[in-house]
This record gives C-alpha cells, structure tokens and sequence, in this order.
C-alpha cells in the first residue's frame, strides 16, 4: 500500500475513533417532555412517567427522555404547543383546547353523550388520526393520545332539575361546552384555565365548571366543586407530541425504542390509566363524604339528553366533515368497547 494512502487510512481510523469516544462521554441526548398537569396527579407517575422509563430502557443510552410537569417549562397551558413547535420542550403533552382552531377536528370528541370512558375514547382519537381525519398535526411527530374524560357538570350549587343550572355561571373551554351549558340554561364562562377554576368558584366568580375527576383532583376543585351530574359531556383531547425536525434527527435505535411505545400501545396505556384514575377519584369522593353524586331521574335525565343531543346534531350540522367523524368515531368505538 502506497504510503500517502496508509497514513490516511490510519488517519481516519484515529479520526473515526475519537468521534466514537466523544459520542461515548457526551452520553444520550437529553429530550425535554414538557406538561402543565402537576407532577403530583396520579397520571404523572402511572401514565407519563411509566412511557417515559418504558422508552429510556429500550433507548440504551442512545436518548434520555426527563419530564418537566406542573408548567416547569411554559406556565399557560396555552403555550404549550409554541413550547415543542419552538424546541423550548422537544416533547409535549398538552390539551388541544388551548389551540383554539389548530386541531378542528378533535371536537368530535369534545360532544356529549359519546365515549364511556377514557380508554374508549383515547383508542378510538388514535384510530381516526391514522386514518387521516383529525387535521392540524402536520408540524410536529404524534406518539399518542389520552382523550381525558368524561367531563361532568361539577359545581358548587346543588343540582337536581335542568332548571337548577338556570343563570349560573359556569366554566366553558370549548365550542361544545358552551352550547351545552347554553342549552341547559346556564351561562358559559370561557377564558379561565383549570389551573385558576378552583379560585375562581371560591370567589364566586363562578358557580361551576366542566370538567373531569382527574381535573377536579389535580386542580384543587375537590375544595369547592362539591356536586357532580354524572352525564359525560366530552374529552379533552390531550396528544403526546414531538419536534418534528428533533424526531428526524433521532439514531434509528432511539426511534424503535419510542415507535415501540407509543402510537396505539401509548394512547391504550394512557386511556386506561386515566380511566382508573377517574374511577378511584370518584370513588374517593363518594366515600369522604361532603359530593353529591348527582343521579338524574330518569324523566329528568331524558330531558337533559335530549337538550345534548341539540348540540350534537348542531356541530354535525356546521362542522365540514361533521357527519363522516361523527360516524367514524361511533365505528372505532363499536371497535373498541370490549376490548381491555
């Protein structure tokens, strides 16, 4: 070999071996998963924290997932999509109602009287984004979804007639909880985050809110918040969502090892977790005393049924592609009930 040619090949090979050994002491990239939900709920450990220690393991080195929960890296649950868009969090698990108009189709979920609870309906949001029917996910990598819910009327108030919910005032975060708080005869209150409703109802700013048991433990409304109308007035729909151009760049083994985890084994696990995590907060309440549980006569139930199902018919009226979501919902559901 001449040796011009040798002494570059042994250059290389020295080259090639220092790369490796600065790749080695540098360690696995660091990738931030930001969350406005407090690092105290119960989902923080059973939920997030179980994918992320699920992912890091099968990673071997190769990426290393930290949380960063209760608002740590942007405090307004609005900021939390410009928080991954921006690689301030190369992950994000944020709730799509603080993007108002971004995700136009993840409204379906939003309805009344749908999903049974949060398994069903986080499997079935996964199932209608790989066919390609909830828009607006074309600048970031979705790994999964929890659909957080059901949402119940909880208030401060007791209630036992639709004529009780008459005048007051109640927290709204979307299009379809304001029509359905509008079709009861109350008076919808948007621009308040969950994170200041407990606040807001202890200063009778409000009377109430939408929301679910997570939300009413996570959030402090289990001080204030003491009666529950349990009829589901829709999810949350909360996606776990990664910088594209991070994603991109991920090695091929830290790739697997996120694939592996997430997509419908993420939105199962999330789905069930919240789902237990629903029923044990409610149990908890029933139990300690001080919630009233609101059973609806059947009579009375129907009348509120009916109002609902206004609102449903409403959005399937005005929404393009109302009709063909609303039955590609019922379709996964049909799918999915039955199945643990």
């Amino acid at each position: 070999m001449p040796r011009n040619l040798q002494r570059a090949l042994i250059g290389a090979i020295i080259a090639l071996a220092t790369t490796a050994s600065a790749v080695a002491q540098q360690g696995p990239a660091v990738l931030r998963l930001g969350t406005f939900i407090p690092p105290t709920a119960p989902f923080i450990k059973n939920g997030l924290e179980h994918w992320i220690n699920a992912v890091n393991a099968d990673a071997e080195g190769t990426i290393k997932i930290e949380l960063f929960a209760g608002g740590s890296l942007m405090k307004h649950p609005d900021q939390q999509l410009r928080m991954v868009l921006d690689n301030v969090a190369q992950i994000g698990f944020l709730p799509n109602n603080t993007a108002p108009g971004q995700f136009p189709d993840d409204a379906v979920f939003e309805l009344p009287l749908g999903p049974r609870n949060a398994h069903e309906a986080s499997v079935a949001a996964w199932k209608l984004y790989e066919k390609g029917l909830l828009r607006g996910y074309q600048d970031v990598k979705v790994l999964g979804f929890l659909a957080n819910g059901p949402a119940l009327l909880q208030t401060s108030f007791p209630v036992k007639r639709m004529e009780d919910v008459a005048g007051r005032k109640i927290r709204t975060q979307t299009e379809a909880q304001i029509g359905m708080i509008r079709v009861l005869g109350g008076t919808p209150i948007g621009s308040i985050p969950v994170t200041a409703a407990a606040e807001s109802i202890s200063r009778r700013l409000i009377d109430g809110t939408v929301s679910g048991w997570a939300a009413w433990a996570a959030f402090r409304l289990d001080k204030v918040a003491t009666h529950h109308v349990e009829l589901p007035m829709g999810y949350a729909i909360l996606p776990l969502i990664m910088n594209k151009t991070v994603w991109e760049g991920l090695p091929p083994k830290a790739k697997a090892a996120v694939e592996k985890h997430s997509y419908l084994a993420a939105s199962t696990l999330f789905g069930k977790v919240d789902t237990g995590v629903a029923d044990a907060v409610r149990a908890k309440a029933k139990e300690g005393g001080g919630n009233d549980i609101v059973i609806l006569a059947d009579a009375e139930e129907a009348r509120w049924r009916s109002a609902l199902t206004a609102v449903i018919e409403d959005w399937r009226k005005s929404h393009p592609n109302g009709n063909a979501l609303y039955q590609a919902l019922e379709t996964a559901l049909a799918g999915t009930r039955g199945v643990r």
